[in-house]
């Protein structure tokens, strides 16, 4: 009952994280058609401007070509996600960008190239993925490219092309100091005071973007504690009002139908009768106490997780075969009530995942209380699985789970392998001003 009410809290949740993996592939999908249009612009310019053709350098068309490539490089870095391994085709974008623009600077003139402000762009575009550091870094990588492509032209190791034709290029380099130093202070001042603003830029974006999360993530671990909150408070009227009203009732009809069977004028077959109706009486009753103990166990109120625990061990798992020991380390505490609730409802729910699907004969909870926090394994002997083959369906309990232990500013870990059995592990931070020494 438990189990399939967190199922249904988590669905949307499940959901989410499914139209996050779509999001995430639609957006690397995305990357790959535009580097494949870039690439594919980018041979065609090779094979247009290549050096050992005689055509007049086509300004134009070359102009053209580089803004569309910057077009696309400056969209392709919006599709990249900061986080998780998009990251890094960002950082392999950049590498082949410099790579890019050092080649047609050096195909187009060198110190004479019109495309110089390539890199300024690039600079720019980084701060979309890297933040202030990384950008500085590509500033200063642009300068040390440009330097090298305008030294190297100057010193004899590069072929300086004449703007007005790729086919016509001075061999033997170029010598004008003035130009080459004017163009390197100049452009070292662009580029640095680029990599500053725009790294600052983006570092204010980034700061921002952690501001607007972390209000996100504050604003629905609130709607998640008022949920979890009125969930309890529901699940506690309810079994009150079971134990006040339809378990009252219960017992008084069984003490009734108690009384009509001591009647003497009773025949033998409504005597018989009445005492089948006793028994029924009797498992209902009986149910009613299980349904109102998995609702709102009063061990729970009166003494504790641990004991809690204990009861729910020996009373629901050991009647189904099932051994169950439970291994305190440290000295426990009484933790806030709402802190136990949703630890003891997840530990419910790990419990019944091993009856369920584990094919175990032994399960074993393991507390260990430290300064600040509490380390809480359950382990069984079963088949174990691979989290990775879990189906979706399977996985909307767990993020149940790990939502409750995030709401508690803790952790939550599943470790397993087929025929090594499974742990769950649970680490949620304590504070001993506001516990109690457990009794």
């Amino acid at each position: 009952m438990v189990g399939e009410e967190e199922e249904k809290t988590s669905f949307f949740a499940g959901d989410l994280q499914s139209a996050f993996q779509w999001e995430l592939r639609s957006r690397v999908e995305a990357w790959i058609r535009i580097r494949l249009i870039i690439a594919a612009l980018l041979f065609l310019l090779s094979f247009l401007l290549r050096p050992t053709l005689s055509i007049p350098y086509p300004i134009v068309p070359m102009l053209a070509v580089v803004l569309l490539l910057v077009g696309f490089n400056s969209f392709s870095h919006l599709f990249l996600d900061r986080r998780f391994w998009t990251r890094r085709l960002g950082y392999i974008q950049i590498a082949m960008d410099l790579f890019i623009i050092t080649a047609i600077l050096q195909n187009t003139g060198g110190v004479d190239s019109p495309f110089g402000w390539l890199y300024l762009l690039l600079v720019v575009a980084t701060g979309l993925i890297g933040g202030f550091r990384l950008t500085m870094v590509v500033a200063f990588l642009s300068l040390g490219l440009y330097a090298a492509v305008l030294l190297g032209q100057y010193y004899f190791y590069l072929p300086h092309y004449h703007v007005g034709h790729l086919a016509t290029h001075a061999d033997v380099g170029f010598r004008n100091v003035e130009l080459v130093s004017f163009s390197l202070l100049s452009n070292a001042f662009a580029f640095i005071a680029t990599g500053v603003i725009a790294g600052y830029v983006a570092e204010i974006a980034e700061q921002r973007k952690r501001q607007v999360e972390a209000a996100s993530r504050h604003y629905n671990e609130a709607i998640l504690r008022r949920v979890t909150a009125a969930q309890e408070e529901e699940r506690k009227r309810i079994s009150r009002e079971l134990h006040d009203d339809t378990g009252q009732s219960l017992t008084s009809l069984l003490l009734n139908l108690e009384i009509l069977e001591e009647e003497n004028c009773l025949p033998s077959r409504a005597r018989e009768r009445i005492h089948n109706l006793q028994g029924l009486t009797a498992s209902l009753l009986e149910s009613l106490r299980t349904i109102i103990s998995d609702l709102r166990p009063s061990v729970l109120d009166d003494l504790g997780l641990i004991p809690s625990l204990k009861w729910y061990l020996q009373n629901r798992i050991e009647p189904l075969g099932l051994k169950s020991s439970i291994v305190v380390h440290g000295h426990p505490v009484r933790l806030p009530e709402p802190m136990e609730i949703s630890i003891y409802r997840v530990i419910q729910e790990a419990v019944t995942n091993v009856v369920k699907h584990a094919c175990a004969s032994e399960i074993s909870i393991i507390f260990r209380f430290n300064c600040d926090r509490i380390r809480i394994i359950t382990q069984d002997n079963g088949q174990g699985f691979m989290p990775a083959s879990l189906p979706v369906t399977n996985k909307w309990g767990i993020v149940g789970m790990k939502e409750r232990i995030g709401m508690l500013g803790g952790s939550l870990d599943i470790s397993s392998s087929p025929g090594e059995g499974t742990e769950v592990i649970i680490e949620v931070p304590i504070q001993r001003e506001r516990v109690k020494e457990a009794g």
